[in-house]
């Protein structure tokens, strides 16, 4: 016979204990196993958001380059998610913001936009009834358009020229015309070139700064001056910098993505960063400096000339230097052959990209990428040597694939040269 015995409280309270801890690990199993399925539903939903935003976006890229509409793309599904992508001019290049909305939930981005093309040539020489000259160890590896009388050998300070080929590449013939840039975006160089600046604010303003980013999602900031000088400060993003006489850029500033306009710019030796600066009358690039892609540097000179000088010389880029971008000379007045070049690139110097140049050109540097040029010009001991390359380089095949630039009347489609700092 058994007999009853009295169970402890104690033992009681503990098969308590155990069951509400039971209890409490399968609530937190059940929901953290729901919250894990709400947060899965919303990462799949998060990624077909970064999807549809990617597809509207290199979708807007294959449009039109020359359609003036802000908004390029919009779409809304039978989910009610909502797409946009607009567009908006950055110096001579395009601000894509793509937005998709689905809820509460918006991704956005935002990237600067250039222009490809493909059949980019290494040379394109206006037909000035004048035939190229090349000497020393200039090359062109790459097609090449050329004048009706061609290309032949020259010597230059008793330097004959090096190699066997004249090109390294097609023959072909050129016009009495330059390749068209797009209207709009001829445009665009003519209005940030011009010299009539508004001033609405004082000189030190950048001093002050110091340091300022500015998110291309947020409006554009504008500092305005008549001589300022850019020296110690960081500035990035959405930021124009105008000077009604002239803008310094010292080494010890940083510089990125934003815009420079002033009749006169000079970027001293040692300057790193990237940015965009458009002048009406010089542009001087220092030694050592390294300018990321996309740099832009442009010139659009509309005065008459009456005397050659060396003050005639548009945009300079001195020695061991490397820019990434476009160098861009436009003028009205084009009768005669220059007597100084438009455009010089100092020996040891690189040019990533491309130079379109309705001046004189005097390339004894190396350019990675396409030249079009109304001539080129060699001054060599006192001596001024008309359509002569002298110890220049131009190779076409040793720019990346994925170079984008400036946007032609043949309408070459958009492509994404950056992502721009969003907040």
């Amino acid at each position: 016979m058994i007999r009853p015995r009295k169970i402890k409280a104690g033992a009681l309270q503990f098969v308590l204990f155990i069951g509400a801890l039971v209890a409490v690990l399968l609530f937190a199993f059940v929901l953290i196993s729901h919250v894990h399925a709400k947060f899965r539903k919303k990462s799949e939903i998060f990624v077909d958001l970064i999807r549809a935003n990617d597809a509207a976006l290199y979708q807007s890229l294959q449009l039109d380059g020359s359609s003036q509409s802000d908004i390029l793309f919009t779409e809304t599904t039978k989910e009610g998610k909502q797409t946009e992508v607009i567009r908006e001019p950055w110096g001579i290049f395009e601000i894509r913001k793509s937005k998709v909305t689905h809820g509460k939930l918006t991704y956005s981005k935002i990237a600067l936009v250039g222009h490809q093309n493909e059949k980019r040539p290494a040379l394109y020489l206006k037909d000035r009834q004048r035939p190229l000259v090349v000497a020393g160890r200039a090359k062109i590896i790459g097609d090449a358009f050329l004048p009706e009388r061609g290309v032949k050998t020259g010597n230059i300070a008793g330097n004959g020229y090096a190699y066997q080929n004249l090109v390294f590449g097609k023959q072909k013939r050129s016009t009495e015309a330059l390749p068209k840039l797009e209207e709009l975006q001829k445009k665009t160089f003519y209005e940030l070139s011009e010299g009539n600046i508004p001033i609405v604010s004082n000189n030190n303003l950048v001093q002050e700064l110091k340091s300022l980013n500015n998110s291309f999602s947020q409006p554009i900031q504008i500092i305005d001056g008549t001589q300022l000088i850019l020296d110690g400060v960081q500035l990035s993003g959405h930021i124009m910098i105008r000077a009604s006489q002239s803008i310094v850029v010292k080494p010890t500033t940083q510089l990125k993505d934003v815009v420079l306009i002033a009749p006169k710019i000079i970027i001293a030796s040692g300057t790193q960063g990237n940015f965009q600066a458009f002048a009406s009358k010089r542009i001087e690039g220092g030694r050592n400096c390294s300018l990321t892609y996309p740099t832009v540097l442009a010139l659009v000179d509309q005065s008459i000339k009456e005397t050659a000088s060396l003050e005639q010389v548009g945009i300079h880029i001195d020695k061991n230097s490397t820019v990434r971008g476009v160098a861009c000379y436009l003028e009205s007045h084009l009768a005669k052959m220059p007597l100084f070049p438009n455009i010089s690139i100092a020996e040891n110097t690189l040019m990533m990209g491309e130079i379109y140049n309705q001046g004189a050109l005097e390339l004894k540097g190396r350019v990675e990428g396409s030249v079009s040029t109304t001539s080129f010009i060699a001054m060599e001991q006192g001596a001024i040597y008309q359509n002569h390359l002298y110890n220049g380089q131009i190779d076409i095949k040793s720019l990346p694939n994925s170079y984008a630039g400036l946007l032609y009347a043949n309408e070459s489609p958009s492509a994404v040269m950056k992502w721009l700092y969003l907040e």
